[in-house]
């Protein structure tokens, strides 16, 4: 799931996820992702931090404190490559964070380390961990 407001950013990192393999699912804004986060329960939730209706910060909280939202691995994307914004988005849960612009196979590679996370987690006995 992507959750970007800027268009031109959303449909190339869509169009780069599906070639990849990926089901995609777009969000334009913050409201609009904690819905299809609901609807959709990805297994990576890609965020924008700096959306309308709900900034992407505010949105992983939200995500992080539903019993959903231990499962899904979320990326967040930035345009800021301050380490202050990297170290706050991972304090409050996120599992990656990557600055734009990108180059479309580190977004790729990342994308699929966090399913495969998900992927292990699911496969893996209970008394395991």
């Amino acid at each position: 799931m992507i959750a970007e407001d800027d268009n031109v950013t959303a449909l190339l990192t869509a169009e780069v996820l599906r070639r990849a393999g990926f089901a995609v699912v777009r969000a334009t804004n913050g409201e609009s992702a904690l819905e299809e986060m609901e609807r959709h329960r990805p297994r990576v939730m890609i965020l924008d931090i700096n959306m309308p209706r709900r900034d992407g910060l505010e949105v992983l909280r939200i995500v992080r404190r539903n019993l959903a939202g231990a499962q899904v691995r979320i990326l967040v994307l930035s345009g800021h490559a301050q380490a202050d914004i990297a170290e706050r988005a991972r304090r409050d849960g996120a599992d990656d964070y990557l600055v734009k612009p990108f180059a479309p196979a580190e977004l790729v590679d990342r994308v699929r380390r966090l399913a495969a996370l998900v992927d292990d987690r699911i496969q893996r006995p209970r008394d395991e961990g």
